[in-house]
């Protein structure tokens, strides 16, 4: 394969791999060239309106309908620019003419090359700073599943869905917005020896019961099922079943209660507050205790609506605090799911 790909650049200047979009690998040899049609129309496209300057990645690929990554892989290729290269990065990387003609004008492409470089360089006493997200990849959006990524485009944290298009009207928040939500619900958790004691009472005399399906859970899952039966993802008798298994019910896992792990868990979560506000503690400690105590958080817009504690001490407490706030608080701004052991009196 190696030599089949080293005489395909020798001969025809075809540096191998994927055909690009608005490419494809034809005649007998399968080499590349480019195809009129809407795939290259998106492409000049591209081109022409990054050009003025007005537009981001982010705005751009919203407009055409691509991912970021997708519109950079466009954006930074010079085939389109008539440019052939192998091994790009390595040392022995190689630059050739293409066979074909440029689909796209290397002045063009220089100007866009040269507008991207700008961009990076234009703050240079940001490049090097780590912009950090501890929130996002435990956001779901409640309205497509979709998961978030941080943006720091414009010197701002902001965070976005990662699935394009969004669905929601704007698409797009300043981090800081969800984290202050954060810091409010933790404010709210005070523990004390005798809540402690009652939860691990409680949790040395729970009983397994068998889980029935939650029915929004179940919903979900099913319109997953469809949506992967539909693509050809799946096979039909794949299908069947875990259809079916969906509709089992489920044991709780037993979690052994464990009292020093329990007051680890209550000095964290009483703690957390104070911690989350303080700018000494490093970003990368705060995501490791987010995701110690959290499993997801479901966020609808700009508001994180639900927190779901993971299945060990940190729920039995959260669960405490949430029957509380159920007695103490006519209408809470965030609900804590998946709480189990301690119901509301």
């Amino acid at each position: 394969m190696a030599r089949g790909y080293e005489q395909k650049w020798r001969l025809f200047s075809d540096p191998g791999g994927h055909a690009p979009r608005g490419f494809a690998r034809t005649g007998e040899r399968q080499l590349l060239e480019p195809v009129d049609g809407p795939d290259l129309e998106l492409v000049r496209r591209a081109f022409e309106l990054y050009v003025s300057g007005t537009w981001s990645d982010t705005t751009l690929a919203d407009e055409l309908g691509l991912t970021e990554a997708g519109l950079a892989e466009i954006l930074v290729n010079p085939l389109y620019a008539g440019r052939a290269i192998r091994h790009k990065g390595r040392p022995d990387e190689e630059e050739r003419p293409a066979r074909f003609a440029a689909t796209v004008e290397p002045a063009l492409f220089d100007r866009v090359q040269a507008i991207r470089a700008e961009r990076r360089t234009r703050h240079p006493g940001m490049t090097t700073l780590r912009r950090s997200y501890p929130l996002v990849r435990l956001m779901r959006c409640i309205h497509c599943e979709s998961t978030f990524h941080g943006d720091a485009g414009n010197g701002y944290r902001r965070v976005r869905h990662a699935r394009r298009p969004a669905c929601g009207p704007s698409a797009t928040y300043r981090a800081e917005r969800y984290e202050e939500q954060i810091a409010t619900l933790f404010q709210r958790v005070t523990l004390d020896e005798s809540d402690l004691r009652q939860v691990l009472g409680a949790m040395r005399s729970q009983t397994m019961p068998r889980a029935e399906p939650d029915p929004s859970e179940l919903w979900i899952a099913r319109e997953r099922l469809q949506r992967q039966l539909n693509g050809g993802e799946i096979t039909i008798e794949t299908f069947s079943r875990a259809w079916r298994g969906l509709d089992r019910p489920r044991h709780v896992a037993e979690h052994q209660p464990d009292e020093m792990r329990l007051r680890r868990a209550g000095r964290l979560l009483s703690e957390f507050g104070t911690l989350w506000r303080n700018p000494v503690v490093p970003d990368r400690l705060r995501e490791e205790a987010l995701r110690e105590i959290f499993a997801r958080f479901d966020v609808d817009g700009a508001e994180i609506i639900a927190v779901h504690p993971q299945a060990n001490e940190n729920a039995w407490l959260l669960g405490l605090v949430a029957a509380r706030e159920q007695r103490l608080l006519p209408q809470r701004v965030m609900g804590l799911v998946g709480a189990r052991g301690l119901a509301p009196p």
